[in-house]
């Protein structure tokens, strides 16, 4: 059950359809046969709920020390989706994002900090996507 958790799976199908697509790689594991519906149905009716409870509690504090990703992952969807779960993440956006600038906080460019913004997201459909504001801060490395 921590593996549909932790892979967004939306039910038990789609949790056996997927550990069967990774049958060679189960065995590594600890998972040794084939995991059914009904062996899932089974386990969620049979297990006290804390037991997930906790474990995901255990799980969540490890994860939210910090997201960090690279240009590949810069999907507002899915940052603003973490942001609502109180997740923080740090990326690097790409030139082209389209950012407006609502504030700027003072810096100290000794430091290396080049600015320190609030901003919001421009363009209908990412504005959409992510409809809070955000922090910029550029940083040049020495």
């Amino acid at each position: 059950m921590a593996f549909a958790q932790l892979t967004y799976r939306d039910s038990l199908r789609d949790t056996v359809l997927c550990l069967d697509a990774l049958r060679k790689n189960l065995y590594h594991s600890g998972i040794k046969g084939n995991v059914s519906k009904s062996t899932l149905a089974d386990a969620n009716e049979k297990r006290d709920w804390r037991i997930y409870a906790d474990f995901a509690q255990v799980l969540i504090k490890q994860a939210r020390a910090l997201y960090v990703m690279d240009r590949a992952y810069l999907n507002f969807e899915r940052l603003y989706k973490m942001h609502l779960n109180s997740s923080f993440f740090i990326l690097r956006s790409k030139r082209n994002t389209k950012l407006k600038r609502i504030y700027s906080a003072p810096v100290d460019r000794n430091t290396g900090v080049i600015c320190d913004q609030t901003v919001r997201v421009v363009g209908k459909t990412t504005a959409e996507a992510y409809p809070e504001k955000l922090r910029r801060v550029k940083y040049k490395i020495h």
